[in-house]
């Protein structure tokens, strides 16, 4: 009876110590697929980032484009369209000059502005991706914690036994009577 109790206990030791081995490898799972998420979730910040960028840069040079035609438009107006000095009166004269004068300067602090905006937007999103968004890495205290160790299992309570999973409770099991 003694050999029995004995093997019965050895058999139990066993398939506990396959059970937390299982439990170990589960464990050390669910971490790498913790981490794969937190790197995947800091790709979409990244991904949110570029595209805030972009967003920016690409209204910039639309801005930049308008501006240079509009620019165009302004010489050629201020070459070609200018009123004849005889036939139109002094203050015609000047109220076209510094009309046209003004609308020059703001065209080109306009493309001034354009420029430096996208020039600061591609700068402040390539500090926000190297130096805020990182990609987070694992140290290897946080994987040598999500290991599981056979020497672990070895200094447990044994008062906690895991039964086989395969056994039904006895508050499940069928009635003789």
């Amino acid at each position: 009876m003694e050999a029995l109790g004995v093997a019965a206990a050895g058999t139990l030791f066993g398939y506990n110590r396959k059970n937390f081995m299982f439990d170990g490898e589960r464990r050390l799972k669910r971490e790498y697929q913790g981490q794969n998420m937190h790197v995947a979730r800091f790709g979409l910040f990244r991904e949110d980032v570029r595209d805030l960028v972009e967003l920016t840069v690409g209204k910039m040079e639309n801005y930049l484009i308008i501006n240079t035609i509009t620019m165009g438009l302004n010489v050629v107006l201020f070459t070609e369209g200018r009123p004849r000095p005889g036939l139109s009166p002094p203050w015609l004269l000047w109220l076209w000059a510094v009309s046209g004068a003004g609308a020059f300067m703001y065209i080109i602090l306009c493309i001034w502005l354009a420029l430096q905006a996208s020039i600061s937007s591609h700068s402040f999103g390539v500090r926000i991706l190297t130096q805020l968004v990182r990609l987070p890495i694992a140290d290897s205290e946080l994987i040598e914690n999500a290991r599981a160790k056979a020497v672990d299992y070895e200094g447990i309570d044994r008062k906690s036994t895991r039964l086989n999973s395969s056994h039904r409770p006895l508050s499940r099991m069928p009635s003789s009577a």
